[in-house]
């Protein structure tokens, strides 16, 4: 790409790329990727951290999905080991001896992600920036950094002052003794699980890559993918994308759906316009959404969730089965 080609890609509307902006330059960047990566289907070497990666480029290969949750699974694993072992709760680098932590997080598979390898350092108001990547505006969990040059997207999930890092869903009785449900903060553990069960599911892939070297960072590493406008059929083809069921009952206030992986119900919910992306393939995709537990007491209450599950876990009534009714 020359400089016009990558100044007009980087015309943003102050977030994320939207695909009327920049449809035909990128068509462009995504074909040459396809070219380049079209004999390739194993994990590469990542340009600014030197780390493995399948995620190299906005066209993610389906056949390399479990090799990258594999690859997660094992620095996510490290990353609490090690922090057990050195006693890190999460808070500050003073928390821990960072140097051991570092140390043995490397040897067991998860090494410390340098920030200076993707520009990014705190500026004179506080606020992280990059000189390499183009920050975008972020939600409540995380700080987005797109590269370009590669077509993915790198994301600080900040550590909290409590030790919490992102958030998660959770089911509760009210007063009225009906179920509500609401997020909350979500461990280091939690949202690495998150994380790597959206990715499982067939949301947008991600990958775990480490803890920065400020000491209060979790990185992590996606395609770049395109906010567009969604309602209720973006939403269903997402979510029908990971077997999810949508719950249609009043005895819960507010929108959830229960999908069911790895031999386990989870609630689905925020599915709001920044957590429903469409990929360079054009297929809508979750990511970064909530998601938690469905507590037992939940499911012998309410018929529709103990229903939802049944069908989530044997392959029954999907999500998809709504989009009769937009079409």
């Amino acid at each position: 790409m020359n400089q016009q080609q990558t100044e007009t890609l980087l015309r943003f509307t102050g977030d994320w790329p939207t695909l009327p902006v920049f449809a035909l330059s990128f068509f462009s960047f995504w074909v040459t990727h396809v070219n380049s990566m079209s004999h390739v289907h194993g994990a590469h070497l990542d340009s600014r951290t030197g780390i493995a990666t399948f995620i190299n480029g906005p066209a993610f290969d389906e056949r390399c999905r479990e090799d990258s949750s594999r690859l997660s699974r094992q620095r996510a694993s490290a990353i609490q080991q090690a922090a057990a072992a050195n006693d890190f709760r999460g808070t500050t680098r003073a928390d821990v001896s960072w140097a051991d932590y570092c140390e043995r997080a490397a040897e067991l598979g998860a090494p410390t992600i340098q920030l200076a390898n993707l520009g990014i350092a705190l500026n004179e108001r506080g606020q992280w920036t990059s000189e390499l990547l183009e920050p975008l505006i972020g939600g409540a969990e995380a700080l987005p950094f797109l590269d370009a040059r590669q077509g993915v997207v790198y994301k600080l999930f900040d550590m909290r002052a409590s030790g919490g890092i992102g958030k998660k869903l959770f089911a509760w009785k009210n007063q009225m003794n009906r179920w509500e449900v609401g997020f909350c903060d979500a461990s280091i553990h939690e949202t690495m699980e998150k994380l790597i069960v959206l990715h499982e599911a067939h949301g947008l892939p991600t990958e775990v890559m480490g803890l920065a070297d400020s000491g209060f960072h979790l990185v992590v590493k996606q395609p770049l993918a395109f906010h567009v406008e969604i309602g209720m059929k973006e939403r269903a083809q997402a979510a029908g994308r990971m077997g999810a069921r949508f719950l249609n009952t009043a005895a819960i206030r507010g929108e959830l759906r229960i999908f069911w992986h790895d031999g386990k119900a989870w609630m689905l919910g925020d599915l709001h316009i920044k957590n429903i992306m469409q990929d360079a393939a054009g297929d809508m995709r979750v990511m970064d959404a909530l998601i938690g537990s469905v507590p037992d007491e939940m499911r012998r209450d309410i018929p529709e969730v103990a229903q939802a599950i049944l069908d989530a876990s044997t392959g029954g009534r999907d999500d998809s089965t709504q989009l009769e009714l937009f079409s």
